[in-house]
C-alpha cells in the first residue's frame, strides 16, 4: 500500500505542478493578447442608446444591436438572465461575449447589494446605464458615486466594496484571464447556496462561449 500511495501522490503533484503552470502561461497569455473590445468604442455606443432616454429593456436590445453590428460574429445574445453571488455581492448578468482573456455582460440588481469585489487577475470597465453604483477603494475611507452614463474602471489585482442602488444596471467589459476568476464567482454559490442549477448555467453559457471564440473566431 505505501508504494501505491507514493505513485499516487506523485501523480497528483505532476497534475498539480502541470495545472499551475498552465494558468501561469495563460495568465501571461493574457497580457499580451488583443482585446476584441476597445473601452472608447464602447463607452461611445452606450452614449450614443442612453441619449435616446428608452426603457431599460430597449436600452438592453438597442445595445445589443450596435454591439452586433460593430463586433460581427464576437456578440452572442444568450437570451438567459444568470443570478451570480460573489463576495456577499448578489447580482444578475446576461453574457454577450465570453472567452479566455475577455468577457462582456449585462449585470445589476433589482434590490440593493453590496459585497468584495474581488481580487482579480482581470481589469473591470463598467458603463452604467440606471441606478447608482458605488465603488470604495481599499485604503480608502470613503466611496465613489457613479450613476447613468457614468464610466466605472476597478484595477487588476485591487480589492474593495463595491455596492448597487436598487434598479442598477451596467454593461460590463472585463479584460485579463478570465478562469482565475471562476473560484471567487462560483464559490458562494456552491459552498453557502448551494445552488447547482445556477453553476450549471454559469460554466455551460460562458464555456460555450470559450468554444465558439477558440473554435470559430480563432481568439483566445
Amino acid at each position: 500500500w505505501g508504494s501505491i500511495s507514493r505513485h499516487i501522490s506523485m501523480k497528483v503533484s505532476h497534475a498539480v505542478f502541470y495545472v499551475a503552470l498552465t494558468a501561469v502561461f495563460l495568465c501571461y497569455l493574457s497580457d499580451f493578447s488583443k482585446p476584441v473590445f476597445r473601452k472608447d468604442e464602447l463607452a461611445a455606443i452606450t452614449q450614443s442608446v442612453l441619449k435616446q432616454n428608452l426603457t431599460l429593456d430597449d436600452t438592453f436590445k438597442a445595445i445589443v444591436s450596435e454591439l452586433k453590428a460593430k463586433y460581427p460574429h464576437h456578440i452572442h445574445d444568450t437570451g438567459v438572465w444568470i443570478t451570480n453571488c460573489a463576495g456577499g455581492f448578489k447580482s444578475s448578468m446576461y453574457f454577450l461575449h465570453g472567452s479566455i482573456t475577455e468577457y462582456l455582460i449585462f449585470w445589476g440588481a433589482a434590490l440593493p447589494t453590496v459585497g468584495h469585489s474581488g481580487r482579480n487577475y482581470a481589469e473591470f470597465h463598467d458603463f452604467v446605464l440606471s441606478g447608482r453604483f458605488r465603488q470604495w477603494k481599499e485604503g480608502t475611507t470613503s466611496y465613489e458615486s457613479f450613476s447613468r452614463g457614468d464610466y466605472v474602471w476597478h484595477g487588476k489585482l485591487e480589492g474593495g466594496v463595491v455596492g448597487l442602488d436598487e434598479n442598477t444596471w451596467a454593461l460590463e467589459w472585463c479584460n485579463g484571464f478570465i478562469p482565475s476568476m471562476l473560484p471567487f464567482g462560483l464559490a458562494d454559490t456552491l459552498l453557502s447556496n448551494m445552488d447547482f442549477i445556477t453553476i450549471f448555467h454559469s460554466l455551460s453559457t460562458y464555456g460555450r462561449l470559450v468554444l465558439t471564440e477558440l473554435f470559430v473566431n480563432f481568439k483566445v
